[in-house]
């Protein structure tokens, strides 16, 4: 339940992103890299007790927050990203 719960924020997130009209590429850059270390998380069996995957839900946060105002739904997706990665473990 809780890889299906990441899974539908994710691709929530997804769909949100390609709505949006231009957005700044270097956040687009981290949120990318953000979002390939959250997949390759989810295909091990175990989740390691590494410190740069306890910040990810920070980073998001930061994304975020930088979207706020010009793209509230995006940033809104976000939020709930960061929401079922700590009901995932992280």
């Amino acid at each position: 339940m809780k890889n299906e719960d990441l899974n539908k924020s994710l691709e929530n997130l997804h769909e949100e992103l390609k709505r949006a009209d231009s957005l700044d590429e270097n956040s687009l850059i981290l949120l990318q890299n953000i979002l390939d270390e959250i997949k390759e998380i989810m295909h091990r069996s175990k989740i390691e007790d590494d410190e740069s995957h306890k910040s990810i839900p920070q980073r998001l946060k930061d994304i975020a927050s930088s979207f706020e105002a010009t793209h509230p739904n995006v940033s809104e997706a976000i939020y709930l990203l960061t929401n079922s990665l700590s009901n995932f473990g992280l």
